[in-house]
């Protein structure tokens, strides 16, 4: 799954309050506990732009917050095998791996979506949070599980991005 996204803030470029951010995810449907995935864009701490990089399994999350920017981001989830892939591509450079993670905890099928949330860490209900999605494309990959993990180590992070970019987002 592949889309272009934005996270502004109600009166601003980027949002004010903490994770405060928007962007793709994938989840267990029905699921009594939390499990997904997720690379989201806008703020986490600072009130710089950020990307969110999350990965929760039996409600147990694992996140990082990358370098992120204002404006339109395009972000990716790619599910091979028992792993899941998020990418993204700021204003200007190049798609990047964000993380890569060993999830062959999850069933067959998922939901996969958008993704936004606002305030988390606020005592106040006081969102700031405009999220746009400009478009979305769901598509599948055609490379073998161990490209992403194997007995002999990673696969190169731009070995990834060439084959689960589709070749019209690559550029």
């Amino acid at each position: 799954m592949v889309a272009r996204v934005r996270a502004a803030g109600r009166n601003s470029d980027v949002p004010g309050k903490p994770y405060s951010l928007a962007g793709l995810m994938l989840r267990v449907p029905g699921a009594d506990r939390a499990d997904w995935v997720f690379i989201t864009t806008g703020t986490g701490v600072g009130g710089r732009p950020q990307l969110e990089v999350k990965t929760t399994r039996n409600g147990q999350s694992r996140l990082r917050l990358l370098p992120g920017a204002a404006g339109w981001v395009e972000l990716a989830l790619a599910r091979v095998g028992g792993a899941v892939v998020s990418l993204y591509r700021l204003p200007g450079q190049t798609w990047r791996v964000g993380a890569r993670y060993d999830r062959a905890d999850l069933p067959e099928r998922l939901q996969w979506g958008i993704n936004a949330y606002t305030s988390w860490t606020s005592d106040t209900p006081a969102p700031d949070l405009k999220a746009d999605v400009d478009w979305v494309r769901f598509y599948r990959p055609g490379i073998p599980s161990a490209w992403i993990h194997s007995a002999d180590g990673y696969r190169p992070d731009e070995d990834l991005v060439r084959h689960l970019v589709p070749a019209d987002l690559a550029g």
